[in-house]
């Protein structure tokens, strides 16, 4: 069959300032093949300079006062179309709703093994006034609308989220329900469990509302390598600089696949069909000597001034770490609910300790046009609305300190929705 290509849309933009600095002049294009819509990104950024800013609009004060104001431990949050944001508290078990200045309006969920209470607790979505969560210590998924209404739960057969499948083992690290009724669950897989010749992969499996497994998502293996441990069991070989190909859920728009080594996002609806390929042109970059001689020397320091069985673990840790040539494309990979793709950099060692763990990403849009970088001002919980949630620990008291930002673009024809 003769292979058809239709441009659909074909976009170009080269980056004035591209090759001032060095960098390649950024180009972009868009068309489709065989029904499928692909865009190329390639070159430099769009934007060589930060093209986001961060204005903070919230910072939870935990008053010991008021108990409903304490957050033990909130992981993520969301953003309703209203700009109330909802605060996933896993350490209570429970809802915490405030308004955008911060005032608590209400809570819902409790800590518990009942319908509507939670071990742990992680958002999946909100969409048409409900909100998906999940349980991964009780594998179990419940939906309630956004007024704290418990409505119904889902959970998988079986009393472990683990699976022995010889040669297979499955790991069971989230169950998506989506609004049609229908079920996803998104496993993990190692094959040829505790083995030298062990490999893992990402899986997604989609359920009828009945329970009939109706297709199923998975990227490709990669290699485990296995060691016997000193203190029992295995260990296994860790590699630095990688980024595994995930796959992850997002209602309303898809199944992702991202692979980092190719590197590729590619998106499919949730009947299986490919919609949109996102090649995003990026280049490995090379670890240079002075770059690894500073990673062998701060896990030697580590080592030193370790005792005991931390010391042990470090040592034989080490022994199975390896150092590439040329660091992967990114770290990790964040779609956000605007379409936005984070990819976040990896380590550079060259850096003075303290700024080693900044958030820094890269960042494309919807279409897969490759922006700008951006670094954000602490650790990432989650983004909702164009609204980021920052969770660290204060110095004065030593419990966590939650502040929520906009997030602005700060070039100009870069547009970016921030909600309410």
């Amino acid at each position: 069959m003769q292979r058809s290509i239709l441009p659909l849309l074909t976009l170009f933009f080269v980056a004035c300032s591209g090759t001032e600095k060095g960098v390649a002049s950024h180009s972009f294009r868009v068309f489709t093949e065989n029904g499928v819509t692909i865009s190329e990104s390639s070159g430099g950024p769009k934007y060589t300079e930060p093209i986001f800013e961060f204005v903070e609009i919230f910072d939870l004060e935990q008053d010991e006062s008021r108990p409903e104001m304490l957050l033990n431990r909130a992981t993520t949050f969301m953003m309703d179309e209203e700009g109330l944001i909802y605060a996933f508290d896993s350490g209570d078990g429970r809802v915490a709703v405030f308004a955008r200045d911060g005032t608590y309006l209400r809570d819902f969920g409790r800590q518990g093994s009942g319908p509507g209470e939670f071990s742990f607790i992680r958002a999946s979505w909100m969409k048409d006034g409900l909100i998906g969560l999940y349980d991964p210590l009780q594998y179990r998924a419940s939906i309630f609308t956004t007024e704290g209404q418990y409505i119904e739960s889902f959970t998988r057969a079986g009393t472990s989220n683990r699976m022995r499948l010889a040669p297979i083992m499955r790991y069971l690290n989230a169950i998506i329900p989506l609004p049609d009724g229908r079920i996803v669950h998104l496993l993990h897989e190692d094959h040829n469990y505790s083995t030298r010749e062990q490999t893992f992969c990402s899986v997604a499996v989609l359920y009828s509302a009945d329970g009939d497994s109706l297709r199923s998502f998975s990227t490709d293996e990669l290699p485990l390598p296995a060691y016997p441990s000193k203190r029992g069991g295995v260990i296994n070989e860790r590699t630095m600089f990688t980024g595994s190909p995930s796959v992850q859920i997002h209602v309303g728009r898809g199944i992702l696949m991202a692979d980092p080594r190719e590197p590729m996002v590619r998106w499919y609806d949730f009947d299986g069909t490919l919609k949109r390929v996102h090649r995003l042109g990026l280049n490995p970059i090379p670890v240079s000597t002075e770059e690894r001689n500073a990673i062998q020397e701060f896990y030697r320091d580590r080592i030193l001034n370790a005792e005991g069985d931390t010391k042990d673990h470090l040592e034989e840790s080490w022994q199975y770490t390896v150092i590439p040539d040329q660091k992967g494309l990114w770290e990790s990979v964040l779609v956000d609910d605007q379409g936005f793709h984070w990819l976040r950099y990896h380590t550079n060692w060259l850096l003075p300790e303290e700024e080693r763990g900044l958030w820094s990403y890269m960042v494309f849009s919807p279409e897969g046009e490759y922006l700008g970088s951006v670094t954000w001002p602490g650790h990432i919980c989650s983004i909702s609305r164009g609204h980021y949630l920052w969770r660290n620990i204060d110095e004065e008291t030593g419990g966590y300190r939650y502040v929520v930002y906009d997030t602005r673009p700060t070039v100009e024809g870069l547009e970016y929705p921030i909600g309410p």
